[in-house]
């Protein structure tokens, strides 16, 4: 299974980011890395084990999908894509409520996200915990 993951710094700089531009009702989405979920766990339970020095092994029981869990997640509806702006490092779904959106630095023509990016490496996702200080 994979999903899209922030750093909590990252969902700081997102909601600081998302008050300064916000015009009203608009969803801000950050475009964030894939992250393969046993590589989460792995890495996760290296680090824990070095820190507290745990000898015994750990196993990871995989469960399967729970009802209504996807293998995959999606950052948007298809309708939302028809409708998003792009600005660097996010996009903006506008809300229905409001017919034009000005003002925004940077807006370009909406590129749609891939839904089948390759998800990131273990190394790149280990220093992402140590650096956020998140074990």
């Amino acid at each position: 299974m994979t999903r899209y993951m922030m750093t909590p710094t990252e969902a700081v700089s997102l909601l600081m980011k998302a008050n300064e531009l916000s015009i009203g009702g608009e969803v801000f989405v950050l475009k964030m890395p894939v992250v393969r979920l046993r590589d989460l766990a792995e890495v996760l339970i290296e680090e824990v084990c070095k820190k507290y020095k745990i000898i015994d092994p750990i196993n990871i029981v995989q469960i399967g999908l729970r009802p209504g869990e996807k293998m995959y997640e999606e950052l948007m509806t298809a309708d939302e894509t028809n409708k998003a702006l792009e600005i660097p490092g996010m996009y903006i779904i506008p809300s229905i409520h409001k017919e034009k959106y000005y003002g925004y630095p940077g807006i370009k023509e909406f590129t749609p996200y891939r839904d089948d990016e390759t998800p990131i490496s273990k190394n790149i996702l280990r220093s992402w915990i140590l650096k956020e200080q998140l074990v």
